[in-house]
């Protein structure tokens, strides 16, 4: 799709000799259908021309595979048969922010027990059933369990609510109270974790190009209303004081 959308060929025979050389792991034949039956490219006149989606998803550098969800997505919130089709709902849940750690009040007393890393299993096996510790290690691990480890559903907390609820909290800070990525890792140490600014400052700036891939695809697509809310979205979050 990328040499396609960059001009260097539309023909067959090229792409043949450019698939050859690159030594693709999946035929030449398989990646064409794919393309034409997701509508990225076309086949016409002899060539193949890559459609605006197809230039969007490539422009965005957005793999086909997640492209073909976010499309399904932004055109099932048209029909509203969506429950996750709100742009910054789907951002997080394609790219959810993983790199969360206990904090050292916590860490320190459960430390032969668990990984440091919140969303291993063995951590959140042990927070959901919290066994061996002081009172006041308790009554943290139940505040960050009520607040991110709580939910409905049957596999809770292995469900991955937990990577979405914390994502949407870091937005949240971020575009409601105005906070940097380290004045964001700061308040988190309030809820038992570390998160290190780094970290926050890169998943925000991921965030950001999904938004921006995602504003891109649905204006292809013709959503236009769809394509200025994706964007107000990534504006407050580029600039919450704008």
């Amino acid at each position: 799709l990328a040499f396609l959308s960059s001009g260097i060929t539309k023909s067959y025979e090229d792409l043949i000799e450019i698939h050859r050389e690159l030594e693709f792991p999946s035929t030449l034949g398989k990646i064409l259908s794919f393309l034409l039956e997701d509508d990225l490219v076309r086949y016409s006149n002899g060539e193949i021309k890559v459609t605006r989606y197809g230039k969007a998803v490539s422009e965005s550098f957005i793999d086909p595979v997640t492209s073909r969800e976010i499309k399904r997505r932004i055109l099932s919130s048209r029909r509203g048969r969506c429950d996750k089709c709100d742009p910054l709902e789907m951002a997080i849940e394609l790219k959810p922010f993983t790199n969360a750690y206990l904090g050292e009040d916590i860490y320190s007393e459960i430390k032969d027990k668990v990984s440091v890393r919140l969303f291993s299993g063995t951590t959140l096996e042990f927070l959901s059933r919290p066994r061996g510790v002081n009172k006041g290690t308790l009554r943290k691990i139940s505040r960050l369990v009520q607040k991110y480890l709580s939910c409905n559903c049957k596999d809770s907390p292995f469900c991955g609510c937990g990577e979405l609820k914390l994502s949407m909290e870091i937005v949240r800070k971020r575009i409601d109270d105005k906070l940097d990525p380290s004045q964001i890792s700061k308040e988190f140490e309030e809820d038992g974790l570390l998160l290190y600014s780094g970290d926050v400052f890169n998943w925000l700036e991921e965030i950001l190009h999904l938004l921006h891939g995602i504003e891109r695809i649905s204006e292809a697509l013709g959503e236009i209303k769809y394509s200025k809310i994706t964007r107000e979205i990534r504006k407050r979050i580029e600039d919450p004081w704008g």
